[in-house]
Formats: C-alpha cells, sequence, structure tokens
C-alpha cells in the first residue's frame, strides 16, 4: 500500500496574517479593486450589467443571495480588502483571492479575474468546514 502523500496548502487558500499589508495598501486595493459577475454564476444579469446570463450547473449560483447587486458586491469586496481579507498569493500586485462575509453569515470568495485592472469575480461558499469557521472569526476580529 502507498503512503499518503502529504498535500501541500496552496498559498492562494491561505489567509494572509495581520500586518502582512499596511492599512495605506489595504486602503489602495480597496480602492482600486472592481468587480465583474461572471456569467456563468449567475440566472440574471445586474441591472445595466451588459451581456447574457449564461449559468453553469457545476458552478456555484450567485443569484438570491444578499450581495445580489453591483453596488453591494463592490462594497462586500471593499470592506474584505480593508479588513485584510486576502490571500497570501498575489498575481502583479493583487491578491489571487478575497474572502467576505456577508451580514447573515454567508461567506464569499472573490477570485482575481484581471491582474492588470484589479477585476474580481465571486461566490458564495456553499459547504461549511474548517475554513469558513475561520474566515467568519477572521472577519468578526478584523472588524474596524
Amino acid at each position: 500500500m502507498k503512503t499518503p502523500r502529504r498535500r501541500s496548502i496552496r498559498p492562494s487558500t491561505v489567509l494572509v496574517p495581520r500586518g502582512k499589508f499596511t492599512l495605506d495598501e489595504l486602503e489602495r486595493l480597496a480602492l482600486g479593486a472592481s468587480y465583474r459577475s461572471n456569467l456563468s454564476h449567475k440566472r440574471e444579469m445586474f441591472d445595466g450589467e451588459a451581456g447574457q446570463a449564461r449559468l453553469d450547473l457545476d458552478k456555484t449560483l450567485c443569484d438570491g443571495t444578499g450581495t445580489n447587486t453591483q453596488e453591494a458586491s463592490e462594497d462586500l469586496l471593499r470592506e474584505a480588502f480593508r479588513r485584510g481579507m486576502v490571500s497570501q498569493q498575489v498575481r502583479q500586485r493583487w491578491p489571487q483571492n478575497v474572502w467576505a462575509v456577508d451580514e447573515s453569515g454567508e461567506v464569499y470568495q472573490a477570485n482575481l479575474a484581471n491582474s492588470a485592472t484589479g477585476e474580481y469575480h465571486g461566490f458564495p461558499i456553499r459547504s461549511e468546514g474548517r475554513f469558513l469557521t475561520h474566515i467568519r472569526a477572521a472577519w468578526a476580529e478584523r472588524a474596524r
């Protein structure tokens, strides 16, 4: 029988420790980042958003969550940056992943879609486990 290989932790899934980014750096990232919905995660587009939704059944559906507007999604993304809820892995100057928790306790992950412009797309994480418990605790701890 083979010895199981030890799984390494991907830097894109590790939350940076507090202090890795200064408050000024986090604020610059928050103001520079933008959110664009991923059409394969939606049944309907945000108001004024161009394109046709094309729901992919393998993707997590975003519709029906509390942040189902462009403004609410960008606000949550910016708050996540301000709290330092970003991954250790960085592409150019942008963290690969950003995590946020809405008022109802729903956890979202935003993935970097364009490292030149700081554009992200996000989705709710539906499974439960230690990682989500960790993200919720860090979100509460890092509140300003």
